[in-house]
């Protein structure tokens, strides 16, 4: 795959980003468009990159997979059937796109919402750790994930806060030939502790792209416990990031 090739694909990737709204938060939009300025200057990785010599992606160029206009409606228990019992909090995704009547939130004394609740209560919060932990300087698939910005998870647990049962954010993907793109903020201060579970499932018959960023903030004596599990087809082409 030539460079000006892992480029155009990279391009390819991001008309959509032109249909999300703009937020009232300048900075959010303004991270967004600094995304989308450097994805659109940045190539996909092949295998003559060093950190992807031994991993060849090209299976996944051969198609750009777009994000799905609004999430499909699966059988209701068909997602029930994924949700971890003990979990206090849990957020529930599909096809990229946030399902609030599956979601329950509020409970043990941790901060659990999306990146639109977060920017209501919260913006100073988020403005300072978003994307402060990974950067999209120099990672293609970072800067599309930033640039699609918009249902991400934000998940904060306040000083010396002890959450006894773990947060479920559970993405699941439903349709063929679509995109998704998870983007999860955890944060702990001081002295807190937590357990994340976030789970990736498929229902999927047919190939589709996840492509996720986590991030992860840990105060002073404060501990996380961070699990990521993913349930998905063959035909899954799932990018993973995560820094703390």
């Amino acid at each position: 795959m030539t460079d000006s090739a892992a480029r155009s694909y990279t391009a390819a990737l991001l008309p959509g980003v032109g249909a999300l709204p703009s937020g009232p938060n300048a900075w959010l939009n303004r991270l967004r468009a600094d995304a989308l300025e450097r994805a659109n200057a940045l190539a996909v990785p092949t295998t003559r990159d060093e950190d992807w010599r031994f991993t060849d992606l090209s299976p996944l160029y051969k198609m750009a997979y777009q994000p799905a206009d609004a999430p499909a409606e699966p059988p209701r228990e068909a997602i029930e059937r994924l949700f971890v019992p003990e979990a206090g909090n849990r957020l529930v995704y599909v096809d990229g796109h946030h399902v609030p009547e599956m979601s329950v939130v509020g409970e043990d004394g941790v901060s659990v919402g999306t990146i639109a609740d977060g920017m209501r209560v919260a913006a100073g919060l988020l403005e300072g750790h978003l994307s402060g932990i990974v950067g999209f300087e120099a990672d293609a698939f970072v800067a599309v994930n930033t640039a699609f910005l918009q249902h991400g998870a934000v998940l904060h647990a306040p000083r010396d806060c002890r959450v006894a049962r773990p947060v479920h954010v559970l993405f699941v993907s439903t349709q063929p030939e679509r995109a998704s793109y998870p983007r999860v903020l955890v944060i702990a201060d001081r002295g807190a502790e937590l357990t994340v579970i976030e789970d990736y499932v498929s229902l999927v018959q047919g190939a589709y792209f996840v492509n996720g960023v986590t991030e992860i903030e840990v105060g002073e004596s404060a501990s996380v416990r961070h699990v990521r599990v993913q349930r998905e087809s063959d035909q899954a082409f799932h990018i993973a990031t995560c820094g703390v």
